[in-house]
């Protein structure tokens, strides 16, 4: 999969000014590189922001984070961060920020469990969904 991934990847930046593969797979086990599948990370997209200025003739840098791109519900396993040799921490599955500020509110499987719980309780309660 990774390899089909990089083979369009390569073949789009061929047309492409900014080019990103390189940042992505020199990053890809030291930190989180994608939310889940086709989603950009914050971080990722700073990078890419940057190169985008960069190539516009821009020497300043962005420093913000966008933290509504990491608002995304995924979980990296232990055993397959493992087998992927990832080295990044991977504790929290939700993080929100204030505006662009980064002033993370960062939520562990634990709380995202009992919030969801508590979530699905109330909509059995008031027969939301059926």
């Amino acid at each position: 999969m990774w390899k089909v991934f990089e083979s369009k990847i390569e073949a789009r930046e061929r047309e492409w000014n900014i080019k990103i593969f390189d940042y992505i797979s020199q990053n890809q086990k030291e930190q989180k590189i994608f939310s889940d599948i086709n989603h950009i990370t914050s971080m990722t997209a700073l990078e890419i922001a940057n190169r985008i200025l960069n190539y516009m003739g821009y020497s300043d840098k962005l420093v913000c984070e966008l933290a509504m791109l990491d608002n995304l519900e995924s979980i990296i396993y232990a055993d397959v961060a493992e087998a992927l040799e990832l080295r990044f921490d991977h504790k929290y599955i939700r993080r929100w920020g204030i505006d662009n500020a980064i002033y993370p509110f960062e939520m562990s499987e634990e709380t995202y469990i009992e919030q969801m719980y508590q979530y699905i309780i109330f909509c059995l309660r008031e027969n939301i969904g059926q």
